[in-house]
């Protein structure tokens, strides 16, 4: 399915490239747009019907591409707090630009915060 709806090159405001145990739920509040990268391993894989997890491990890297008609004021993470490497390229011929945001691992849950003047 991936690979068809790509070969229809659609515009997607929001795309994330991250491992398959991470779930994206997009939230808007006033001008930020709040990303939540939630972490939905076990960390059982041989023993999914086990009520008991030791640890998760972290998974990683994700990458965030978001639509945006300006540069983004702050991009932030506002659970871990750590210093994000991010980019924006400005669109051509009046198009919104691209928003990309590099965030290493997800450990149980981040909420990428991007808030525009």
């Amino acid at each position: 399915i991936a690979e068809a709806l790509e070969a229809l090159k659609p515009e997607w405001g929001l795309r994330v490239k991250a491992p398959a145990a991470v779930d994206v739920v997009l939230r808007q509040r006033g001008k930020a747009r709040i990303i939540h990268l939630i972490h939905r391993g076990s960390g059982l894989p041989n023993l999914p019907n086990s009520g008991a997890i030791d640890q998760i491990f972290p998974v990683g890297p994700v990458v965030v591409k978001m639509r945006g008609a300006q540069r983004p004021k702050k991009v932030a993470l506002a659970l871990e707090g750590k210093k994000l490497a991010w980019k924006y390229k400005d669109g051509t011929k009046g198009a919104p630009g691209f928003l990309t945001v590099d965030i290493p691992q997800v450990r149980l849950h981040e909420a990428l915060i991007v808030t525009v003047a």
